[in-house]
């Protein structure tokens, strides 16, 4: 992507991940016969699919606030695994 800023490429790549779980969880149940229409499924899949949805949306109404969002959200997210990751050790001990 060529970008000056490595955090303007974490929204697109986040949106691509998703998207290419959900299109090889479809595939592997399709092939395993695994029933995809219940109720947790559906829940989970709809829930994030919504949220990644309102993300789109909300870029596409403010396309000024990727730059800082996508700065605030990669940097939280490393945050929070360093932190995760203290405080389960912590807890392990």
């Amino acid at each position: 992507m060529k970008s000056s800023n490595p955090t303007l490429i974490f929204i697109p790549r986040m949106i691509a991940t998703f998207v290419a779980t959900v299109v090889r969880m479809i595939a592997v149940a399709i092939l395993q016969c695994i029933k995809l229409f219940n109720r947790v499924v559906i829940g989970w899949i709809g829930s994030i699919s919504i949220m990644i949805g309102g993300l789109i949306y909300f870029f596409r109404t403010h396309p000024a606030q990727i730059d800082t969002f996508s700065k605030v959200l990669s940097n939280g997210l490393l945050l929070f695994l360093f932190t995760a990751f203290i405080i389960g050790g912590l807890v392990k001990k």
